[in-house]
């Protein structure tokens, strides 16, 4: 088969069946989880990387967030080039590139100074945001071609329960690894679960043959019908910006909570580790229940606005407490606020699923690629921003002024999505 083959041969529609559509999504779920293993396990082992390479604060916000922003240059050009060019072959050029980037990067982690190492890692993590972000749009897109629309807030959410469940992983192992083999091990571990992703992609990521749209067109026609030109719809932009921004707190905790936790509260890197992995294991159920949810009920719209208000009280709640906090005992303070920080990141990690399919659906099949590509652009720009800005915060207002900072930006995205009452 062709690697520039996108539609499903003659010879083999019977084998892919409407059933098939399972084993796009678990390829896609499973691209998506070998990619943000690395997006969360870099923040994960950040104190290892401090402690045994001499990394200063700056520079360890920079390595957090360089990902991001090679994620952030590149999305939109995947996003473009898998709407012309389908799924399958930007999925196994993506995720071969990045896999042969993270070779070459563990290797140099490995034999490099420390006086290199920073400019290494920052170059190499750099190049694997450029390559890694083809996961995204190219995945999405493939699971909103293969499911009924009665039932792509459940697939995409499962899709993007994949997210925190890479984001688990590193933070459980990343951190593990790190200690006893060595940061560079971790490398090789991504680079090879890399390769079994673009295995799967080329087996089995089909985009649907025209026959099997005409046989049953309620799969695609209804997207098709609405598809817009979604760089000139400020309904697209909104919710666009609103899905991005919204994406800060997320990795303000995804990337911060270890030195918050450890420097400020005085917890340990295993118990940290342990809550990190938990938050993100405990998104998984909570996105695809909300997928699940809002399909039964048609009401997206409403549960965005009710996630995002939740949110801002959770982390108006830290900041309050983080601020009162040299009034209480410091051991009843340490695993409060870190029970705080767990339920305030399962909320925050709990609507993904939900935005991109309301986003996709406003956008219509034809630009689903690129409206996911421009949403993940802003999504992975802020992924640079945030924990590159937040040392920053960290040094003019301390970290009442960190988590004050993302309860405003939960307020904003709330009144950017829109209002429920437009809800059909």
């Amino acid at each position: 088969m062709s690697l520039n083959s996108n539609k499903l041969p003659d010879k083999n529609k019977n084998f892919f069946s409407d059933n098939h559509k399972w084993k796009v999504l678990f390829t896609g779920a499973f691209a998506n989880t070998c990619f943000t293993f690395v997006i969360g396990g870099v923040p994960a082992a950040s104190i290892i990387l401090r402690n045994d390479y001499h990394i200063p604060t700056s520079v360890l916000g920079l390595l957090m967030g360089i990902v991001g922003f090679g994620i952030a240059v590149s999305e939109l050009p995947w996003g473009i080039a898998t709407d012309r060019f389908g799924d399958r072959p930007i999925l196994i050029a993506g995720l071969s590139t990045t896999a042969i980037a993270l070779f070459i990067l563990a290797y140099f982690a490995r034999i490099s100074s420390h006086n290199s190492i920073s400019i290494i890692l920052c170059a190499g993590l750099l190049v694997v945001g450029l390559f890694g972000s083809s996961v995204n749009g190219s995945s999405g897109k493939a699971i909103i071609q293969w499911f009924k629309p009665q039932q792509r807030g459940l697939a995409m959410s499962v899709r993007q329960a994949a997210v925190p469940l890479g984001y688990a992983l590193g933070a459980l192992f990343y951190p593990y690894i790190s200690i006893h083999y060595g940061f560079s091990t971790t490398l090789f571990i991504s680079a090879f679960i890399c390769i079994l992703a673009a295995l799967f992609s080329y087996l089995w990521i089909i985009d649907p043959d025209s026959k099997s749209e005409r046989k049953t067109p309620d799969i695609t026609q209804s997207l098709k019908n609405k598809s817009t030109q979604p760089m000139k719809s400020l309904k697209v932009w909104r919710i666009v910006l609103a899905v991005g921004i919204l994406c800060a707190p997320q990795f303000a905790l995804m990337t911060f909570s270890m030195l918050f936790l450890h420097d400020f509260a005085g917890l340990s890197i295993g118990y940290i580790s342990i809550l990190l992995f938990f938050i993100q294991i405990s998104s998984i159920p909570t996105r695809i229940g909300s997928g699940f949810y809002t399909d039964k009920k048609g009401n997206r719209k409403f549960f965005l606005k009710a996630v995002t208000a939740l949110s801002f009280i959770l982390f108006a709640a830290l900041t309050v407490f983080t601020y009162f906090s040299y009034k209480l005992n410091i051991h009843h303070f340490a695993y409060f606020v870190s029970f705080i920080i767990l339920i305030s990141g399962i909320s925050i990690s709990s609507w993904h699923g939900i935005g991109y399919t309301e986003l996709a659906t406003v956008a219509g099949q034809k630009s689903v690629a690129t409206v996911l590509a421009m949403a993940n652009t802003v999504v992975f720009f802020i992924l640079f921003a945030t924990p590159t800005i937040i040392p920053w915060l960290l040094h003019q207002f301390s970290w009442v002024g960190v988590w004050a900072v993302m309860a405003v930006i939960c307020a904003i995205s709330y009144f950017l999505f829109e209002n429920p009452s437009s809800e059909k």
